[in-house]
């Protein structure tokens, strides 16, 4: 991705974040940026492919910083904790700091629908190998794998979604920790 187009996510990201969602115009992504408006057309036709766009990149990037941290880690229940602070805990603080949380994902569920499948299917991949590497033999083989692994990313991002408070959420994420090291072990 070139290097223009990565500073109008960022800046997309910043504004969104700080004003939300229907508050920000692609001509305040414009500004943040320190872009023209035609630039940043040029890239982005409508800011619900620029929301996309900040989707696909952030999954991305959250992906590369997660198996990172990953090859330091030895147990599943390290890198389970590893994705769970990188992923729905680090999402939670950063809508939670939002003026318009609700709002912002809402808008992440309709205009960007898409990209957001698309980084879920990305992530139920990465952490089946995850669970490949660290289980080869799991009882039902790839299938159960492979839904396991849906299941814990799609059950860690639903965690965060009526959370009250950041230890509720860090709550559930134990909870599912231990019912994924208890269904893993017990293949």
């Amino acid at each position: 991705m070139a290097v223009q187009n990565i500073d109008l996510i960022e800046a997309a990201m910043a504004r969104i974040l700080r004003f939300g969602f229907a508050k920000t115009t692609m001509i305040d992504i414009a500004r943040e940026a320190g872009v023209s408006r035609q630039t940043l057309y040029n890239s982005y036709a409508t800011k619900e492919e620029m929301i996309s766009a900040v989707v696909l990149h952030e999954g991305e990037v959250t992906i590369a910083d997660v198996e990172g941290r990953w090859e330091k880690a030895e147990s599943l229940g390290e890198k389970l904790d590893i994705f769970f602070a990188r992923v729905p805990l680090r999402w939670y603080d950063l809508i939670a700091g939002s003026p318009e949380a609700a709002e912002l994902t809402d808008a992440v569920d309709g205009v960007a629908k898409a990209a957001r499948n698309t980084v879920l299917e990305r992530w139920a991949m990465v952490i089946e190998a995850l669970l490949e590497e660290s289980y080869p033999n799991m009882e039902g083989g790839p299938a159960v794998r492979a839904a396991l692994a849906e299941f814990i990313f799609s059950t860690a991002m639903n965690a965060k979604r009526d959370a009250a408070t950041r230890s509720v959420l860090e709550r559930r994420l134990s909870v599912l920790k231990l019912c994924v090291l208890s269904i893993v072990e017990d293949t």
